[in-house]
């Protein structure tokens, strides 16, 4: 049985998906997607033994959507200033600020101020490559972020009848 926050936050991440799909359908020069993006957020990427450390520089005046994340990740604003949007309405958060956002969120923020925001996320087979990392660890989607939840939960079920 869900509860109201998981709820409450399927519910956030749908709206924002067809708000994301929205603004990609008026094709519009200010729409930037994907590697795009990195014009108006620069990213720095450093690597670690099992870890990428994601840098974004966002600029002031701009807005920015994240993706959905399949595990519970570690986030740090180290400059700036940001509103963001969540399920339980909006917050502002000044640098500096850390946090960690749980398996299946997906954010939308307006950028307050030039900001500086990190990411942690796994790198368990020491890849080192970026776009294979990060479609490890997160989903364009939230029904496919449902269906790995779902087989997840399978999985735990099957573990705990065998100890």
């Amino acid at each position: 049985m869900e509860s109201n926050l998981i709820k409450l936050e399927k519910e956030f991440t749908l709206q924002l998906e067809k708000l994301q799909d929205h603004i990609i359908s008026l094709n519009l020069d200010q729409v930037l997607i994907g590697k795009e993006s990195e014009a108006i957020a620069p990213l720095k990427h450093t690597f670690a033994e099992g870890m990428l450390t994601r840098e974004m520089h966002a600029q002031k005046g701009n807005v920015l959507i994240g993706k959905i994340h399949k595990y519970d990740h570690a986030w740090f604003l180290m400059k700036g200033k940001l509103l963001m949007g969540t399920p339980e309405g909006n917050k502002e958060i000044c640098a500096p600020a850390w946090g960690t956002s749980p398996a299946g969120t997906k954010r939308i923020a307006y950028v307050i101020e030039d900001s500086i925001f990190i990411n942690v996320f796994p790198d368990l087979n020491n890849t080192k490559d970026i776009e294979q990392i990060v479609n490890n660890v997160t989903f364009d989607k939230y029904e496919s972020f449902e269906k790995f939840a779902l087989k997840q939960n399978e999985i735990k079920k099957i573990d705990k009848k065998w100890v």
